[in-house]
């Protein structure tokens, strides 16, 4: 990994660093979902998510200014950075059994993927349409220029110069 900015020495909430997924860190490279390309992830280091900005150092730092911030987790070390409603929401949870937890949970997953697949079949359908809609559009303009459009443009224009005929 090339050097790091020195703003990132020592820092209290956010860490720059690398992981050698051929090596030692497998485990880690495995468990997080970090493949042979440079990864960039951020947030709950339990949770953590990919990067999808640029790869400049400033919209780097950007980045960071605006994300890297102390956040809520149920664990007790991050409780006491969370809203009075986040709060409540852990305690409501704490309070489920596991196999609620794992229930809602599967539901909740259950419904974004079908959320997901939706998506994708509509987006589908949209891209044939938008597919469709261009085909039929390019033909027209094509009509159009294989009738002398752009002859009949040119003849008016010189009628109207008053250089034409």
């Amino acid at each position: 990994m090339g050097e790091t900015p020195d703003e990132w020495d020592n820092h209290a909430i956010g860490l720059i660093g690398a992981v050698d997924c051929g090596g030692a860190g497998r485990d880690i490279c495995a468990r997080e979902d970090i493949g042979p390309l440079p990864s960039l992830k951020y947030g709950d280091p339990d949770s953590l998510e990919f990067y999808g900005g640029g790869a400049e150092l400033e919209e780097l730092r950007g980045f960071a200014r605006e994300n890297l911030v102390e956040f809520c987790s149920a664990d007790s070390i991050r409780i006491k950075n969370c809203s009075g409603e986040e709060t409540a929401l852990i305690a409501t949870f704490q309070a489920m059994t596991t196999k609620e937890l794992d229930d809602e949970i599967k539901s909740m997953e259950e419904t974004i993927e079908s959320a997901k697949s939706r998506f994708t079949t509509e987006a589908e359908k949209l891209n044939e349409l938008y597919s469709d809609l261009l085909e039929a559009k390019e033909k027209v303009v094509a009509g159009a220029e294989s009738n002398g459009l752009s002859l009949m443009k040119e003849v008016r224009e010189t009628a109207v110069s008053g250089h034409g005929p």
